[in-house]
């Protein structure tokens, strides 16, 4: 780290070369991007070690120790690109009744898909409870189009957006979690709608 004979103000990066009006930018730079220049222009600054499982470097002990942790639980992990550690089911499904609970995660419920509800429960003699009819039912922090708790039933009224393939009835990967979630948690008889296919059919 230096100081440059033109400008008392400016700062050089002694690593890559770049120039900071302040020793403070400087600094943030180096903590920043300092460990990924080593490799390429080598320096001076003493690294404490690096991940064994995505080549990380790190300045701080601590910080390395973390990011290993992390690194290990970790399955997407990729050629070096690290995105955080994967957390538990029981985790997620906490946060999720949290934002239910506090009503930052309010119900966007589909009026046609009520009606279509009400329809089913007069032809098929089930008593789901839709939006409109008693409140959506929540498990594991997702809201249920239609849920029947005498007989376990759950419903779900899927516009063409749930669908990566509407016409063989193949579902985003999302919808297709939520519904695995659903069913593992409530061991429940599951149906689905297409609402572009007007096709009404079991999943389980």
């Amino acid at each position: 780290m230096k100081k440059t004979y033109k400008n008392s103000r400016e700062w050089v990066c002694d690593v890559c070369g770049l120039k900071f009006f302040g020793r403070a930018k400087l600094l943030q730079h180096k903590k920043e991007i300092g460990h990924k220049r080593n490799l390429t222009f080598g320096t001076d600054i003493p690294f404490k070690g690096t991940c064994n499982f995505c080549g990380y470097l790190s300045t701080s002990k601590y910080g390395l120790t973390n990011h290993i942790n992390c690194c290990k639980l970790n399955p997407n992990r990729k050629d070096g690109n690290w995105k955080g550690r994967k957390h538990k089911k029981e985790s997620i499904e906490k946060v999720r009744l949290g934002f239910v609970k506090s009503g930052k995660c309010k119900t966007n419920f589909n009026k046609i898909g009520c009606n279509y509800i009400d329809k089913l429960n007069k032809e098929r003699g089930w008593n789901l409870q839709h939006a409109l009819k008693g409140g959506e039912f929540t498990i594991c922090g997702f809201y249920l189009d239609g849920y029947d708790c005498e007989k376990n039933i759950v419903f779900e009224y899927d516009e063409e957006k749930h669908y990566l393939n509407y016409e063989v009835n193949l579902l985003q990967e999302r919808d297709i979690k939520r519904q695995n979630r659903i069913i593992e948690k409530l061991n429940c008889e599951f149906w689905r709608y297409n609402e572009k296919k007007n096709e009404l059919y079991r999943v389980n």
